[in-house]
């Protein structure tokens, strides 16, 4: 589909950044005020309005995001501390980054956490690819072989 150029004007300025309020976990019998997220069964929800109304009820929220095949909810564990125990689902923030347990017991991040968001790329997609395949080496250990 081509664009016509005499169509279209000039660019606006930049708009302000959009923000969501951190989600939390629904609790029955709690007022929620408007704008404020919750996760509930495994979809995401921003509040309308003020209400102590359950996330099902579409006159009171807004479903951001429904729940995927499993429907599991993600569970904020904050800034990574290498001597707590994640389980999947568990996400974390280190050095600008969101890392996100993909199983129990992940182990040191982010080697088994996987990467929900990030202001930066990781260094694996910085680095280029070797441009003569005698140049890769093997890991430590490996038996050497000939290419």
């Amino acid at each position: 589909m081509k664009i016509l150029p005499d169509l279209r004007g000039p660019p606006g300025p930049a708009g302000p950044g959009g923000k969501l309020p951190i989600a939390k976990e629904w609790q029955r019998e709690k007022v929620y005020y408007e704008s404020e997220v919750v996760i509930h069964d495994g979809a995401t929800y921003q509040a309308l309005h003020d209400t102590g109304e359950a996330p099902d009820n579409a006159a009171h929220w807004m479903c951001l995001a429904a729940p995927g095949r499993d429907g599991k909810s993600i569970r904020h564990g904050g800034t990574f501390k290498e001597d707590a125990e994640y389980s999947a689902h568990d996400a974390v923030a280190l050095n600008g980054g969101s890392f996100l347990a993909l199983h129990d017991k992940p182990g040191a991040c982010p080697g088994g956490l996987a990467p929900v968001s990030t202001g930066q790329s990781s260094p694996a997609q910085n680095s280029p690819a070797p441009s003569n395949p005698a140049q890769n080496t093997p890991p430590a250990g490996a038996p050497a072989t000939n290419r």
